[in-house]
């Protein structure tokens, strides 16, 4: 079976964006970077406070019920 290049015409405009507009392209491209690292740490924080919160209740839960015995 052979292979066809997958283009990536996004990828494409982006440059083209990058050539014919320089600085509007790097005001954009820099809101669009600061806003992936936002979204990360913001889902980065969610899952570690649950992670924190779950560990907590497990404790919580185990403790009432074994009463600390196997804590």
């Amino acid at each position: 079976m052979r292979s066809t290049p997958i283009f990536n015409y996004n990828l494409l405009n982006q440059y083209h964006v990058l050539i014919l507009y320089p600085n509007f392209a790097k005001k954009c491209f820099q809101i669009k970077i600061e806003t992936i690292a936002r979204n990360y740490l913001t889902n980065f924080r969610k899952s570690s406070i649950n992670i924190m919160n779950e560990k907590y209740v497990r404790r919580a839960n185990c403790e009432t019920k074994y009463n600390n015995n196997l804590c």
